[in-house]
């Protein structure tokens, strides 16, 4: 484990990992202020009270940027409920960082990587105190969110940095490297039985299967700029690339099974899996249009389409009991028919983004279900939380609450009855609130 890399960003933070670490344990537990209440009751949050999370209440957690393999974005948990309120917020140092990606929750131990200068820090799910980290490289590259991959034979934690996979073990030992093997800038990884299904943009991209072993690739298919991890389901993964296409390859060898077109030039999104549908949302270059479209898993022909003509959706899309659930650039959430695309009630935040409604380029809305509830990063880069059967007032749908928790960029997560969210301060932990 390394020392945080020196750079015009990090000049000003500790040298050392125990420099690091005190200081980070220092202001690991800290009060959240500045609050500002745009219609809804952020200090009540801010006030409340919340147990810890324990080992037995997360269940199996949130191990992976979409939760599972077939990137469904819904938690087997209840997530806070509609009094929620703050267990803990671990600060980074000097608050010098932006944690662009979600967290993952395993076991007793929360993982979370800063985007600019490649730290992976572990925090204790308790309290949110650093336990370790690890600086990945010195080049100025992108770094992912953490993957975590439990099982009776191997204990890893998987982050991308630039065109490198690194995997840890859960104490911050590396065990192995992709080394240079791969040709495009790591975007998104998904792990399914042994092996780990790697999306690459820049360069020369294209899909691997790396072996979880020893970090040896299997194969290689060239496609398109991949922005967002592949789904695996079966014998199929299935990618969506930066030229408006999905493909379905074969799990065991690469080879391409079909080819399908999304409707709209930009797939960000990650194509979700259930039963026989594919789902994925797509952009154009502008943000200002875009498409949802369902294809047949089988056979990569289309099911349906939602075409959007004044935005785009460029984040990942999350499948609930009854509804599928979109967030466009706009900050809107969409609840859809899964069957046939149809529009079934919509949220549009009071507080658009800006004077001219712009969403964030940088922002990940992607929803997140759990329990009775849908919760994501909406207007303002808050935290909302929308019931699955929302209430109206005067035809408009209302949340249960939302919370302004500092800029967020990335997507909540829920394991159990607590969610965790990062911000450009580092990481907070809600939980049901007990009074």
């Amino acid at each position: 484990m390394s020392s945080p890399p020196r750079g015009s960003r990090t000049d000003s933070r500790p040298s050392s990992r125990r420099a690091f670490l005190g200081t980070a344990g220092a202001v690991g537990l800290v009060a959240l202020s500045g609050c500002t209440v745009q219609g809804f009751k952020d200090r009540k949050i801010r006030s409340r009270s919340a147990p810890a999370p324990t080992t037995d209440s997360v269940g199996d957690g949130w191990p992976a940027r979409r939760h599972d393999a077939r990137n469904r974005g819904r938690a087997p948990g209840p997530g806070p409920g509609s009094k929620p309120g703050v267990v803990w917020q671990y600060e980074w140092p000097n608050g010098a960082a932006w944690l662009r990606h979600e967290p993952a929750v395993v076991g007793d131990t929360v993982y979370a990587t800063e985007y600019n200068d490649g730290h992976l820090v572990a925090l204790d799910l308790a309290d949110g105190t650093p336990t370790w980290h690890v600086g990945l490289s010195d080049d100025d590259w992108e770094t992912t969110g953490p993957t975590v991959v439990s099982g009776p034979d191997r204990d890893l934690v998987l982050v991308g940095r630039h065109g490198t996979l690194y995997a840890y073990d859960r104490r911050g030992t590396q065990q192995w490297t992709t080394g240079d093997r791969l040709s495009g800038a790591v975007r998104g990884v998904t792990v399914a039985g042994d092996t780990a299904f790697v999306a690459t943009a820049d360069g020369r991209p294209a899909l691997y299967a790396v072996d979880l072993a020893d970090g040896r690739t299997r194969w290689r298919q060239e496609t398109g700029l991949l922005e967002a991890p592949p789904a695996v389901t079966g014998g199929l993964v299935v990618a969506g690339d930066m030229d408006g296409q999905l493909v379905g390859v074969d799990r065991e060898s690469g080879a391409e099974h079909w080819e399908a077109p999304v409707g709209a030039a930009w797939t960000k999104s990650a194509p979700l899996v259930d039963d026989t549908t594919v789902y994925v949302g797509a952009s154009d270059p502008e943000f200002d249009a875009g498409a949802i479209t369902a294809v047949n898993i089988v056979t990569g022909q289309r099911e349906w389409r939602r075409r959007l003509t004044e935005v785009g959706v460029d984040s990942s899309l999350a499948l609930g009991p009854e509804n599928l659930y979109a967030a466009t650039f706009a900050g809107d959430l969409l609840a859809l028919d899964p069957d046939t695309g149809a529009e079934r009630w919509s949220f549009s935040p009071s507080n658009p983004f800006g004077d001219d409604s712009d969403g964030d380029v940088y922002a990940d809305n992607s929803p997140t279900v759990a329990g009775d509830h849908v919760f994501y990063t909406g207007a303002g880069n808050r935290l909302y939380a929308v019931s699955q059967s929302p209430a109206s007032v005067a035809g408009r749908t209302r949340a249960d609450w939302s919370v302004d928790l500092g800029d967020l960029f990335a997507p909540p997560v829920v394991a159990g009855d607590h969610l965790f969210v990062a911000s450009e301060r580092g990481v907070t932990c809600l939980g049901p609130s007990d009074g």
